[in-house]
């Protein structure tokens, strides 16, 4: 899985013409790093962590930079229940973050799983008290409302 995002990370380096002589990060350092050299940096998974996912990446990387959280993954955001499963799962448009860790935490980890926001992101965004968006990747005029600050689908965890 690291090595998908890894991969994604370079075609979307390569498509915005950013790879030339920049590889893809391996750790938080090399993120800081490359961002003190250009304004954008692509990357995917950063190492292998036991129960982790490029969403604890993520985390990571908001917390160091003191950034909110916008996860775009296949779902508008977060439901009552998985949405794709049972039609009668509700749509949670805001959540605290405490509110959003213990639903986190009541699902058993697995690589693979299907939730928003992976148990070790939801850790970081509470311990960090990051703010996070999770909207769906592939309604890209709903994120493009959401980059400019208009009314846009998705959850929002505060």
């Amino acid at each position: 899985g690291i090595g998908i995002t890894r991969f994604n990370a370079r075609f979307m380096a390569r498509f915005f013409g950013k790879l030339a002589g920049q590889n893809i990060p391996h750790s938080l350092a090399d993120v800081k790093n490359m961002l003190a050299k250009d304004k954008i940096v692509f990357a995917g998974g950063l190492r292998y962590e036991p129960d982790n996912t490029s969403d604890g990446t993520a985390a990571h990387v908001a917390n160091l930079f003191k950034a909110d959280l916008i996860n775009l993954t296949n779902v508008n955001g977060l439901y009552t229940k998985n949405p794709k499963a049972h039609k009668d799962a509700r749509f949670i448009p805001r959540i605290s973050i405490n509110d959003f860790y213990k639903i986190a935490t009541k699902i058993k980890y697995k690589a693979g799983q299907h939730f928003v926001l992976d148990q070790h992101a939801a850790k970081l965004v509470k311990m960090h008290k990051i703010k996070t968006y999770i909207l769906n990747g592939k309604n890209l005029k709903n994120f493009e409302s959401f980059l400019k600050g208009k009314r846009f689908i998705g959850t929002t965890i505060y």
